[in-house]
């Protein structure tokens, strides 16, 4: 009896504290585009960025932590748990990219201090706010605007070390919008074209996750199982544990 009364506590607070992850996420997201915009537009304070940069990256390193911590009793608890978290993880990963961004651009600044031709200005500020363009339209869950946007900055600036996260979050998006066939060829795109991407993982596991969603269930296995063979200590590993389970 005791047990039961344990477990339902916890579930209660498990599902307040998934519930409030939300707002979580949005208070870090604002954060960093401010830092994003504070960056791009007034150099001289990019010490004060750096500062603001390191606290918030702490924040969301903890609350991505505790996020995969309890992935599995979120599953056990909460009916609603699927959708909830494939929300988060888009958003979680949107984040991953704005902190990876803004970390090569405030190096760059310390390294070289601020471009010095207009041109190398236009397009390094052209090419990070296409991109962060493609990330707002994600987690507003504008699916249709992302593609275009990311197979604009695809074609615009295919040398980019973010090209390969573009074709990663076209994949994503098509996935968001349960055109799993599709989303399975994007993702494709990404193992083929970027196979030293670190975004490789993660695409043959929403491959995985796709074959799920289809029914597809020998493939999905496959997939999933690829994923724990090639990258064991991942966190796309642990997730790809977890579906498994469901098969």
């Amino acid at each position: 009896m005791r047990w039961i009364v344990f477990l339902f506590f916890i579930s209660l607070s498990l599902s307040a504290w998934a519930d409030n992850l939300p707002d979580r996420v949005g208070l870090l997201e604002k954060q960093v585009v401010e830092i994003q915009r504070v960056v791009e537009t007034n150099n001289k304070n990019v010490a004060e960025a750096l500062l603001s940069f390191s606290q918030i990256r702490g924040e969301f390193q903890a609350l991505k932590g505790a996020l995969e911590e309890n992935r599995h009793f979120f599953e056990l608890y909460k009916t609603d748990s699927s959708r909830l978290m494939e929300d988060i993880d888009h958003r979680i990963s949107g984040l991953e990219d704005r902190f990876s961004l803004l970390a090569s651009q405030m190096n760059e600044l310390l390294e070289k201090g601020p471009p010095t031709t207009k041109a190398a200005v236009k397009n390094e500020e052209g090419a990070s706010t296409l991109y962060n363009k493609g990330l707002t339209f994600v987690n507003n869950r504008s699916y249709k605007e992302a593609i275009n946007t990311f197979g604009q900055f695809i074609q615009q600036y295919p040398k980019s070390d973010l090209a390969n996260n573009a074709q990663y979050w076209i994949g994503e998006s098509y996935f968001a919008m349960r055109d799993f066939k599709t989303a399975i060829a994007e993702f494709q795109k990404v193992v083929e074209k970027y196979p030293n991407s670190l975004k490789v993982a993660s695409a043959i596991l929403k491959q995985g996750f796709s074959f799920y969603e289809m029914k597809s269930y020998p493939e999905a296995e496959a997939f999933l199982k690829k994923v724990i063979a090639k990258y064991p200590k991942s966190t796309e590993a642990g997730k790809a544990e977890e579906r498994l389970k469901k098969l």
